[in-house]
């Protein structure tokens, strides 16, 4: 049996973050990749050196022929450089869903680079928040998931119940399902939130682990692609891919924070 084929649309750059950790991500998962470049990032250990944009157009053809043998099972997009990039997945996923109705969307709103430079401004996060009438699979972190809808983000760091107000509104907006990642807070375990139109809240408790990774949100969602285009439920797929971003940080760069053993009786 064949495996699924899940389509990525987002930048490069050369250390780590973008398509390449996508494709990592994705075959890991048992899928195959492919993948459209929408920047070619210059980046350095002070931030981003140049964007390197390439026009809306010139990416959504690059798409669209990188699937036009086989209509993807799942489509995931990480880097969209500018507010008019983030509309034009109106037009990619009308022509996309044209051939494979219901496809879903995996949307990594990715607002900043890992060393704060800032890729959507206040135009470019509007335009995230009417795309959600598309219905995508929406994947913050909290930072994100804060700058999106107005407030604080120092609230959905230290406190994980503020974060069901925050995912309900982005539900409102119109996203099919928003999980909202908890490694940038400050609770331990770490939790992920799953949240689904209509349904209750699922928390997903994962060990931390000390250290990071560039591009760990990119091989979140690119791995929750992949899951879901394989047929897995999106709960399950979210799951698999915490565990699987957290034994990559554990491989590369850091160590589980286990609790405190008991003390002896």
């Amino acid at each position: 049996m064949t495996s699924p084929l899940v389509l990525c649309v987002g930048g490069v750059a050369q250390n780590g973050p973008g398509l390449d950790a996508d494709r990592e991500a994705v075959e890991a998962a048992g899928a195959r990749f492919a993948g459209a470049v929408t920047a070619n990032t210059v980046q350095d250990e002070r931030g981003l050196v140049e964007l390197g944009a390439r026009a809306p157009e010139a990416w959504r053809f690059d798409a669209l022929a990188a699937v036009a043998v086989e209509n993807p099972a799942c489509l995931k997009s990480g880097l969209l450089p500018g507010p008019e990039h983030v509309r034009e997945m109106w037009h990619l996923l009308a022509q996309l869903r044209f051939d494979a109705p219901g496809l879903p969307w995996v949307l990594d709103p990715v607002l900043s680079s890992s060393l704060g430079d800032e890729f959507l401004g206040q135009e470019g996060r509007g335009a995230v928040l009417e795309v959600l009438e598309l219905g995508p699979i929406l994947c913050p972190n909290l930072r994100e998931a804060a700058l999106l809808v107005g407030i604080a983000e120092e609230e959905l760091v230290q406190d994980p119940s503020s974060r069901l107000k925050a995912g309900n509104e982005l539900i409102a907006a119109g996203a099919a399902a928003v999980i909202l990642k908890g490694g940038h807070g400050t609770e331990d375990p770490l939790l992920d939130l799953v949240l689904v139109a209509g349904e209750e809240p699922i928390w997903l408790p994962r060990a931390r682990v000390r250290g990071s990774l560039r591009g760990s949100g990119c091989r979140h969602a690119a791995h929750l692609a992949a899951l879901l285009a394989s047929g897995q439920s999106l709960a399950d797929a979210a799951s698999g891919a915490g565990a699987w971003v957290a034994g990559q940080l554990v491989k590369r760069c850091g160590e589980v924070d286990l609790p405190p053993a008991p003390p002896a009786l």
